[in-house]
This record gives structure tokens, sequence and C-alpha cells, in this order.
């Protein structure tokens, strides 16, 4: 988010709002298989199986087609503005009936972080983002 917001002011300083809109969206926890591999890095397989059949149980993932419905509706729905972050609409975001207006943290909206990150990613990615 961080990087999206700073974007987002460098969209707004070069004067290109009337042409680009930079927009964000999360899906929230989906049955796919990105949280398991990741989980898989750091707990025993047995404590990994427990948990997902636990998370299917308490049905606190929720299907990918549904994961999908933010970032669709941030690419397509007219009434979304520049800066805008999306996620699921139901219980601290992490699974809904649909997309709703996501909270980010104060320090993914910090200037001065968001200026050093744009710094750093363009170090590492030895090239210059120009938003012209």
């Amino acid at each position: 988010m961080l990087f999206t917001f700073e974007l987002d002011r460098r969209i707004a300083a070069a004067g290109l709002t009337d042409r680009v809109i930079v927009v964000a969206a999360h899906p929230g926890i989906t049955s796919s298989d990105i949280a398991p591999k990741l989980l898989a890095t750091y707990l025993p397989s047995w404590m990994l199986g427990v948990i997902v059949k636990l998370a299917d149980m308490l049905h606190i993932m929720q299907a990918t087609e549904r994961g999908a419905l933010p970032s669709i509706f941030a690419a397509t729905d007219a009434s979304v503005k520049s800066g805008d972050f999306f996620g699921p609409d139901g219980f601290l975001e992490i699974r809904g009936k649909g997309p709703a207006k996501a909270k980010s943290s104060a320090a993914s909206h910090s200037q001065h972080d968001g200026d050093a990150l744009w710094t750093m990613s363009e170090d590492l990615a030895n090239c210059t983002f120009n938003v012209t």
C-alpha cells in the first residue's frame, strides 16, 4: 500500500489525474493454495493440516471467485477514485459478500516512507520510474 499511495501522489503531482487513477484491492482470505504454501514454511505439516481443517469448518476462508470481487470492482466500477483501496465487506475484511472500501494503516500513507520505498525500488530495479 505504501508504494500505491506514493504512486498516487506522484500521478497527482504530475497533473495526470484526469487520465490515470491508482487503486488497490485485496482478496481477504481465500481457499487457494497460497496461504497453506506460505504457512508450510513455518509450521509442521500436521499443524498445517489442523489449521486448514479448522479454517474450513469455521468458514473463515471464502471461495477464490468471491475473493476476486474487490479487484474486479476496483478495475471496473465508475465510482472508483484514485487512491481507493478495496477488500471484502465482512468482518476484519477477511471475507464478505462483496467489495467495500478497505482500511489501510496510517504508516501506509507516510510520504517520507513512500518516497524512500520509491527510491529503493528504483535502485533494486536498476531503472527510474518516470511519472510524466
